[in-house]
């Protein structure tokens, strides 16, 4: 029987009366006919033995079979562990070992996917797709029995940027509060028509893009991968209201652009802040509004900088029923007056990671470091790991960043502590060059003279391409010399 607090998002599916334009089939699905193909879903997961309390790995990529089986498998009182369609197998089995995942739905969608399940691994497998989606749905033997999850949750991997997966779940009221939370904030948000270009299997996409258009009765566009000369080419068709996106992906827009091209008046971006330039640029370019939200897997979105009444500034005033404060204002006050640890209290809050739980009427450190302005915005410094400590002075590595951006030799950079033998922490910078003009020496006299030698990194790695997560995240573990342990945060 399905809890009281599981009908809250199914309530919300079954009210819905919106659409979901899918480009991989090529047609737009109403919310009427998704409801008439659900249950023959919630047939095929049974013919298959999946049974209510199962954990379900969803690898799905952004078509329309991703809401139909994450409903699919709410109706049938299972566990959706929400996974990243370009999940390669070595992650899925580590998931499978560490939850008890029995089965694992996936799509095989051309350039949006690279799993390859072995023969050997799986005991059985069975078609799960629509039209010309190629779905598939893997039985595995259970590794471990686990004690049992609650039977009303969603759980999400949330590794940050340490490339370590670590899995919280979110009750289903979870959920459906932080779509609540945006609703009731940005009023655009009713009967929109959205286009949802990060993967719907991460927080953003999640609660801001699918629970969100759900519970507004709004529409989505879907595709399963980024292709920014496809979506200029779909927005000057039809520009809808709402898009979402990433910075990089604002960058990419930007370069495939030839001209001003249609977009939404209104545009939502999220995953990793976003630059004051890159904001600016983009308003110019496509005549439209840059809008921020921050938020955690854990948490569910905390601000956004959409008030169009109110003067907003960093990423924005905490949404509604969201509560933020900064903690362990001692230790930062180097930084500035007022930084701290961002933490969070939250009707979204999650019940917590698999191996412990969190009392929703307490704060929620977000390892974000901080502060808040006279005017009541959020303004965010830089993770807790990644302030670097250089002989007791904290160190801002955005600032650093914003510096090397500007030089004209720099296309793209990052910033991060490096660590000596003894422990002690320097600034280092992985960096992509323009091009083949790039000189290190110059690059360390213009860094010199606008903020200082102590600032300046003492390393400069030279890269092709700094790689980041679909979120945007940059992917530390693969930069040059990222250190193991660092001491001084």
């Amino acid at each position: 029987m399905i809890s009281d607090r599981s009908k809250e998002l199914i309530s919300i599916w079954n009210d819905w009366e919106g659409a979901v334009v899918c480009s991989q089939t090529e047609k737009k699905w109403l919310a009427s006919d998704l409801k008439n193909i659900l249950g023959g879903y919630v047939s095929i997961l049974s013919n298959n033995g999946v049974q209510p309390g199962d954990l379900v790995a969803v690898c799905l990529s952004n078509t329309v079979l991703f809401p139909l089986t994450f409903f699919a498998l709410l109706k049938k009182n299972c566990i959706p562990v929400l996974l990243s369609a370009s999940i390669l197998w070595q992650e899925l089995s580590c998931a499978i070992n560490q939850l008890g995942i029995k089965y694992a739905i996936h799509d095989f969608v051309k350039g949006a996917t690279q799993l390859r399940v072995p023969d050997r691994a799986y005991s059985s497998m069975d078609d799960f797709g629509l039209e010309n989606i190629q779905g598939r749905i893997f039985s595995f033997e259970r590794i471990r029995q686990l004690a049992p999850f609650p039977s009303d949750v969603v759980v999400h991997p949330t590794s940050g940027t340490s490339g370590f997966s670590r899995y919280c779940f979110r009750s289903q009221g979870d959920a459906a509060a932080e779509a609540t939370n945006y609703a009731q904030s940005i009023d655009l948000y009713d009967q929109s028509y959205i286009t949802v270009t990060t993967p719907m299997s991460h927080a953003f996409a999640f609660g801001f893009g699918l629970i969100t258009c759900l519970l507004t009765n709004s529409s989505m566009r879907l595709a399963p991968s980024f292709n920014p000369r496809r979506l200029l080419k779909q927005l000057d068709t039809e520009a809808g209201d709402v898009l979402m996106l990433v910075p990089p992906m604002m960058r990419s827009l930007l370069r495939f652009s030839k001209k001003s091209t249609g977009m939404p008046l209104n545009v939502f971006t999220a995953g990793v802040l976003c630059p004051d330039d890159l904001k600016s640029d983009f308003e110019k370019r496509f005549h439209c509004n840059v809008y921020e939200i921050y938020g955690t897997t854990e948490t569910g979105g905390i601000t956004t900088t959409y008030f169009p009444e109110m003067k907003c500034a960093g990423v924005g005033k905490a949404l509604c029923n969201v509560q933020v404060k900064m903690s362990d204002q001692s230790r930062y006050r180097q930084l500035r007056s007022g930084a701290g640890e961002i933490a969070v209290c939250s009707t979204s809050m999650m019940q917590g990671y698999i191996d412990n739980t969190v009392r929703k009427d307490q704060y929620f450190p977000t390892g974000d470091i901080g502060y808040l302005d006279s005017d009541g915005n959020v303004h965010v410094i830089g993770r807790k790991r990644d302030i670097i400590n250089v002989g007791g002075v904290k160190i801002d590595p955005r600032q650093v960043e914003r510096i090397l951006r500007q030089n004209d030799m720099v296309a793209d950079a990052f910033v991060y502590p490096g660590v000596y033998d003894d422990g002690s922490e320097y600034v280092q910078a992985a960096l992509v060059p323009i091009n083949d003009t790039f000189d290190p020496k110059r690059l360390t006299a213009y860094c010199n003279e606008n903020i200082g030698s102590l600032k300046t990194p003492k390393k400069i790695h030279v890269v092709e391409k700094i790689r980041r997560s679909p979120s945007g995240k940059c992917l530390r573990r693969e930069l040059p010399d990222y250190p193991d342990i660092i001491h001084g945060s």
